[in-house]
């Protein structure tokens, strides 16, 4: 292709490296193939970390020192007839969290 704008010959894109994050802000997780629903790839940004601040559930964002950990918190997504289980697991925390969930 060329770009006739500015005469540059253009390169084809590549896609090197493909993640979801089930959590937003949270870890990724790097996933070969991604299903795309007219809201995005599928399963990703599904949850969103909150707290309440002065009577109104705010979200929390890493950019905030005081939730700078979140990006530390790994989500695993394990899907199976039931639906959906995400386990989450921390460097900071012994064991994992399992939320359950029906969601197909």
């Amino acid at each position: 292709a060329y770009d006739v704008l500015y005469g540059n010959t253009i390169k084809k894109p590549t896609v090197r490296e493909l993640n979801i994050y089930p959590i937003k802000s949270c870890s990724e997780i790097p996933v070969d193939n991604a299903a795309v629903t007219p809201i995005g790839f599928r399963n990703d940004r599904i949850f969103q970390v909150v707290s309440k601040v002065n009577g109104k559930w705010c979200y929390c964002t890493p950019r905030e020192k005081r939730f700078a950990k979140l990006f530390q918190i790994t989500p695993i997504l394990v899907v199976d007839r039931e639906g959906i289980k995400l386990k989450l697991s921390s460097p900071h925390r012994k064991g994992n969290f399992t939320l359950d969930w029906k969601m197909r």
